[in-house]
């Protein structure tokens, strides 16, 4: 739960409402995190505050019933709401995935995200080595033109070397 808060603050988001299961822990998150502690027994009258909802304990029972989300959309005018149930056993009833304009994500849904970013990434590995490989030969036969170039510039300096000799030979027998 901490690590979420610091990553949203890290997202510029600032406005947080923490329980906890003992009040002086949420106080002391909300004083570090800017936020406002509240009774972990209160939170039925904050839900409908929150755009976005995260548990994070370890709850053997639900927090967030369906009944508590439904009263919560109410006072939101269902205005849409996301519940995050990070918990292992969740603390957000599943069924609440099943109220309008809610989007429900519990720790399996956040697993397949993370499997299909990985995927995902894993392609771009590939793609990403395929890049590498023709740059690496662009290079290597950049490099081969860069030694062969005194080479070139030795043939031709003999070129001239010759052509230059041959019309002094030519000048030469065409004056008698």
């Amino acid at each position: 739960g901490e690590l979420f808060l610091q990553c949203m603050l890290k997202k510029r988001n600032t406005e947080f409402i923490i329980a906890n299961r003992t009040f002086s822990r949420a106080s002391e998150l909300a004083e570090k995190y800017c936020g406002r502690a509240v009774e972990l027994c209160a939170i039925q009258d904050y839900l409908h505050l929150c755009d976005l909802v995260v548990t994070a304990t370890a709850s053997k029972e639900h927090l967030i019933n369906r009944e508590m989300a439904e009263q919560a959309m109410i006072l939101r005018k269902d205005n849409p709401q996301v519940y995050i149930d990070l918990s292992v056993p969740s603390n957000i009833a599943e069924n609440v995935k099943e109220i309008a304009n809610v989007l429900y994500y519990s720790v399996d849904d956040l697993k397949a995200v993370v499997n299909k970013n990985v995927a995902r990434r894993r392609s771009a590995i590939d793609h990403s080595m395929e890049i590498i490989l023709e740059v690496c030969q662009e290079y290597m036969d950049w490099l081969d033109i860069q030694n062969l170039t005194p080479t070139i510039i030795s043939i031709k300096e003999n070129m001239k070397n010759i052509h230059q000799a041959e019309l002094e030979d030519f000048l030469r027998y065409n004056k008698i």
